[in-house]
């Protein structure tokens, strides 16, 4: 992937994905994955492009990065509790 498309996905993954409750992370990213592709392609950025390095395709890697929001918020949770 190029510098330019690590920059987009990572910059996109910070002002779309949040926490939601994880049944409902493969529905969210797919959802996500069309609105990430809408806006990297007006930015002049592929879905290939982005999708080339990852591994695996962008709604997995959209999926993984809920599910990391997700436990994050509730070790942040937990601890509050604490």
């Amino acid at each position: 992937m190029s510098n330019q498309a690590i920059q987009f996905l990572n910059h996109w993954v910070t002002e779309h994905v949040n926490a939601i409750p994880y049944p409902e992370h493969l529905a969210e990213a797919q959802r996500l994955a069309k609105e990430c592709v809408a806006d990297a392609e007006k930015a002049g950025i592929s879905e290939q492009e982005l999708e080339e390095d990852l591994g695996q395709d962008l709604v997995s890697e959209l999926h993984d990065r809920l599910k990391a929001r997700a436990d994050d918020e509730v070790t942040r949770l937990a601890s509050r509790d604490e």
